[in-house]
């Protein structure tokens, strides 16, 4: 049996992102007063720019745009401060400084240890969510100074059943499979959420199979809208079982993750209608080879699991509606793989669209992703879901 890293890093995991959140909430951290959701009043149609008269300064557009890029990019909150949102603009500026003070720390601390196992999980997790706020912070600025917030918003509930059917196209030099169907299923049960996704190549040896269960202590749940916004945190469980049948070997991965997102709605009105995620975890993945007196699980590894994202609701719940998002994901054992081989994962952007939904939240909708690693991913499902209401 052989191990990448001897650490666990889900208590470190979990008792960071407290403290990430206790700084992102403003009503939770008790810097800054809790601004309310609909303090402004709204005349916008679905996805337009809200029309809200900045306390002082300049109309969101094109001059605040760049300077929420220069000076912005050192200083995190130029843009909606030019518009006139000062308190905004100290809220990412704070997050800001929380996310290059992880980068700077969980950099210094790998190169002062050597890459020492014993902390790279936990010094991971910090140098991953310090980068995710980091970035987030500076995307959320750039964002409300062009738009100064929108009318979009999420559901707020989620579907009791959901079936889908996609195509997806790989293209990975080590590997002779290039394009896959993909088939998934979910049941949501009040705070409980049951998932089933399968990837079979059309052209090769090759299959992927995942089951995930997770409770939503918080958030959008199935037949119940009585959540406050789009935020939500879950706890999920999770197996999957790849097939390598031409290469001869195959993995079966556990793990347990925990998994946040925050409408950013919370740090201001030019941010209405944006949202970020932050996710951590942990996981063990066995591996079998097509060798004699090898058996299976014999070669064992545990990895960091993680990543973040930052990204914007379409329309709103009543309407044709959905949303798009720029994400990171730290795992390497997917199709995609790591960007950097052994350290980092992967980059990509995903969004989805429900049509003309009817008065119970059901229809038909499209779903797209498009990752980037050591290989290149990307593919489009149809989806129909079905009792919301």
């Amino acid at each position: 049996m052989s191990l990448r890293f001897s650490h666990r890093p889900i208590p470190f995991a979990l008792t960071t992102l407290l403290l990430f959140w206790s700084v992102v909430d403003p009503a939770v951290a008790g810097t800054f007063p809790p601004q309310p959701v609909d303090s402004t009043p709204i005349s916008a149609s679905p996805g337009s720019a809200v029309q809200v008269e900045p306390r002082s300064g300049l109309s969101p557009g094109l001059l605040p745009a760049l300077l929420a890029l220069a000076p912005g990019f050192l200083l995190h909150g130029s843009g909606v401060f030019a518009i006139g949102e000062r308190e905004t603009a100290l809220r990412l500026l704070a997050l800001e400084g929380v996310g290059l003070f992880g980068m700077v720390a969980g950099t210094a601390v790998l190169a002062w240890t050597g890459a020492s196992r014993r902390l790279t999980g936990a010094v991971s997790a910090v140098l991953m969510l310090g980068t995710g706020l980091f970035l987030t912070s500076m995307a959320a600025d750039l964002y409300g100074a062009i738009t100064g917030g929108t009318g979009a918003g999420p559901a707020l509930r989620s579907p009791r059943v959901s079936l889908a059917l996609g195509y997806r196209y790989v293209h990975d030099k080590q590997f002779a499979y290039r394009n896959l169907t993909r088939i998934s299923a979910g049941v949501g049960l009040s705070r409980w959420q049951l998932d089933a996704t399968s990837w079979v190549a059309l052209d090769d040896a090759n299959q992927r199979a995942r089951l995930s269960t997770a409770y939503r202590p918080y958030g959008p749940i199935a037949g119940a809208s009585n959540a406050r916004d789009g935020s939500f945190v879950s706890v999920a469980l999770a197996g999957t079982y790849h097939g390598y049948e031409t290469e001869g070997f195959r993995t079966l991965t556990a793990e347990a993750t925990v998994t946040g997102r925050y409408d950013l709605e919370r740090l201001g009105r030019p941010l209405r209608g944006s949202f970020a995620e932050a996710q951590l975890g942990w996981g063990m993945e066995f591996y079998h080879y097509d060798v004699p007196g090898l058996s299976f699980g014999e070669d064992v590894s545990d990895m960091l699991l993680g990543g973040f994202a930052w990204g914007v609701y379409l329309g709103e719940a009543s309407t044709t509606h959905g949303e798009i998002a720029l994400f990171y994901d730290h795992r390497r054992d997917d199709y995609t793989g790591g960007v950097v081989s052994g350290f980092a994962g992967h980059f990509g952007l995903r969004g989805q669209v429900l049509f003309c939904p009817d008065e119970r939240g059901s229809g038909w909708g499209v779903s797209a992703e498009l990752e980037i690693g050591t290989a290149f991913f990307g593919g489009v499902d149809l989806f129909y879901q079905w009792g919301t209401k």
